[in-house]
């Protein structure tokens, strides 16, 4: 699969200043970010997506608004395509620590959606799709992509895909199966959609009642 991907949208400065972003995304070994905008180019290393997200934005001061393309589908329909809003800043959260908060939202049949901040991208992803009443056909929601719950997930950009491995079991728990782990494709974009593609409906986390 690709392991780099561009992201169009928007930079707002701590002053009010805003400008066009690029955001150039390389996940191999590692994260490379490369952020372009009207005035400057940028580049940040990290361990995970989270890691290079916060270094870049406490670097700008910044807030990012930033847009990408799901597939959705309703009920038996044929596949659509929405353009979805990504807001991501830094804050402190409840424990007083400075951390990534997000924010969905679309515009869809005439309506637009938003969904409460909040500092665990799942709840944010979770609360769009019970909005809009659909499927997301999306990384994220596939019968064979999962994530090891090891307390250090990030549920944005940690995705493994298991469409090359033969012997996939998801009714196990990740400790037991770190074999299939292995062979699987990690740090996965949410938002990725391939052929491969089998709907699965799941409940991101368990901090949101659907």
């Amino acid at each position: 699969m690709n392991h780099e991907k561009s992201r169009f949208g928007k930079i707002i400065y701590a002053d009010g200043q805003l400008e066009d972003a690029r955001l150039f995304v390389e996940y191999k070994d590692g994260f490379k970010f490369h952020l372009t905008t009207d005035t400057q180019i940028l580049c940040f290393e990290g361990m995970d997506y989270c890691d290079c997200m916060t270094k870049l934005l406490k670097k700008t001061n910044s807030t990012l608004l930033l847009e990408d393309a799901l597939f959705i589908r309703t009920n038996q329909a044929s596949m659509e395509k929405i353009i979805i809003e990504e807001k991501i800043f830094l804050s402190t959260d409840d424990l007083g620590e400075e951390t990534l908060f997000f924010s969905l939202g679309c515009s869809y049949k005439g309506i637009q959606y938003n969904t409460a901040v909040v500092n665990d991208f799942s709840i944010a992803l979770q609360d769009l799709r019970n909005q809009l009443h659909v499927e997301f056909h999306i990384c994220a929601y596939c019968l064979r992509s999962d994530f090891k719950s090891d307390g250090g997930e990030d549920l944005r950009h940690s995705w493994f895909c298991f469409r090359e491995v033969r012997e996939f079991n998801p009714n196990k728990p990740w400790f037991q199966r770190e074999d299939e782990f292995d062979e699987a494709i990690p740090n996965v974009d949410a938002f990725y959609w391939c052929p491969a593609f089998q709907y699965k409906f799941k409940i991101l986390t368990l901090s949101l009642v659907v």
